[in-house]
């Protein structure tokens, strides 16, 4: 007898989806490498509905099931290396008492070295009162120091060093050298009365206040810086006034930390006149470049120009007048 083969249609799912046929009722369709190259895929025809809207009759492999039951515990392992020695227990009781030892001799001497004689009560009394003198003379000195600037603190007008007499926080006061001003201008004799520019003002140093803690005994190097130089005055060539100079930067330094408070910036010189036609002019007043701020030190005073303005200003050629120096600075600590 001759056995009759039967075979499904099948195609790729992208041939199933652009044809997308209707397959008679029954009639099985076979997606082809649906899944790793097996044809696991199929859908079976309603002789209604189009391949694209029919479900598949199978799918791929689901998630796995949970996890069964732990199987029954297995036997310990070996033991693991020692751990790390642990804190020490607490302290037992006190053994009792040692014998009596035998009594060293008594001094009435505040001078003794010997670890083997005993001070007497009478050298215990001379060395407290000792003590407390001098606790006495410290206090005052330390008064004395404050009573400098009113707040129980040091006032520093010079470079030096302070040693903190207890340890605390200590506020630094810290005052940058004022810029010195600049020279008034010279003149020309003119034809009425005139005057050379004024110097400009110096600016006043920097100020800053760090707080700074300090231990007992412990040194802060202390450095103040010097008030700048007025500026030359212009002569009677009708020159302009040279410009002042810097103020110092004044700092203190504390265990390799640095506080510093910059010096003020200088007045310009005073312009001169030079032209003898000129009639009741001024020459122009300078100004302090501004790149310092602060009310530090304080700035040196421009000088006035030749002369005065006022209307017996004189016609004559004159010089004016040297700028004033900037005040030094100034360290406070309390």
């Amino acid at each position: 007898m001759a056995l009759t083969r039967i075979t499904f249609r099948r195609d790729t799912a992208a041939q199933w989806e652009a044809i997308n046929p209707v397959l008679l009722d029954g009639e099985i369709g076979i997606v082809r490498n649906a899944i790793g190259g097996e044809e696991s895929l199929w859908k079976i025809g309603d002789g209604v509905t189009p391949w694209n809207d029919l479900p598949f009759s199978s799918g791929p492999a689901g998630p796995p099931g949970a996890d069964g039951a732990p199987g029954a515990d297995g036997k310990p392992g070996e033991d693991g290396p020692e751990g790390p020695e642990g804190p020490p227990g607490n302290d037992g009781e006190p053994g009792p008492p040692g014998e009596k030892g035998d009594t060293p001799p008594i001094s009435d001497s505040l001078t003794s070295l010997d670890s083997n004689v005993a001070a007497s009560s009478k050298a215990v009394k001379i060395a407290y009162d000792k003590a407390g003198e001098a606790y006495d003379k410290a206090g005052e000195a330390l008064n004395v120091a404050g009573a400098a600037v009113g707040t129980g603190g040091f006032i520093y007008n010079s470079s030096g060093t302070f040693t903190a007499p207890e340890t605390r926080e200590y506020l630094f006061l810290i005052w940058g050298g004022g810029g010195g001003g600049g020279g008034g201008g010279g003149k020309v004799a003119t034809t009425l009365a005139s005057a050379g520019g004024a110097g400009g003002d110096g600016r006043n140093g920097a100020f800053i206040r760090p707080r700074v803690f300090m231990t007992k005994g412990q040194t802060a190097v202390i450095i103040i810086g010097a008030g700048g130089s007025g500026g030359a005055r212009g002569d009677s060539t009708g020159s302009n006034g040279a410009n002042g100079t810097n103020g110092g930067a004044s700092s203190v330094t504390v265990g390799g930390a640095v506080y510093s408070a910059n010096g003020g910036d200088p007045g310009l010189g005073g312009m001169g006149v030079t032209s003898a036609g000129i009639t009741l002019l001024l020459g122009r007043r300078s100004t302090a470049a501004i790149t310092t701020p602060g009310d530090g030190g304080i700035g040196g005073v421009g000088a006035l120009g030749s002369l005065s303005v006022s209307v017996n200003a004189s016609a004559a050629a004159t010089s004016g007048v040297t700028g004033t120096a900037g005040a030094a600075g100034m360290v406070i600590i309390i």
